[in-house]
């Protein structure tokens, strides 16, 4: 009975702690976000004149989705 219970408890504890990862994960990813998306605005008209807004888009997109799959899985998997 105790095996089962401990067993239970572990389990309720994992949930929570892949819940709670889950949602660190989403708060980092939101903040950074909002901070590339402000430091984008920031840029002088002479950055995007040498650069595609299409590559720059695909650049800060791809990176960012590499960081959310890192925080909502990679993290849970440690």
């Amino acid at each position: 009975f105790i095996i089962s219970g401990l067993y239970v408890l572990n389990y309720a504890a994992n949930v929570l702690r892949i819940r709670w990862m889950n949602q660190l994960g989403q708060h980092v990813i939101y903040d950074l976000r909002q901070h590339l998306f402000t430091h984008v605005q920031r840029l002088s008209h002479r950055f995007f004149d040498q650069r595609s807004a299409g590559s720059i888009l695909v650049r800060i997109m791809n990176d960012i989705n590499s960081l959310q799959e890192l925080f909502t899985s990679g993290v849970i998997n440690l």
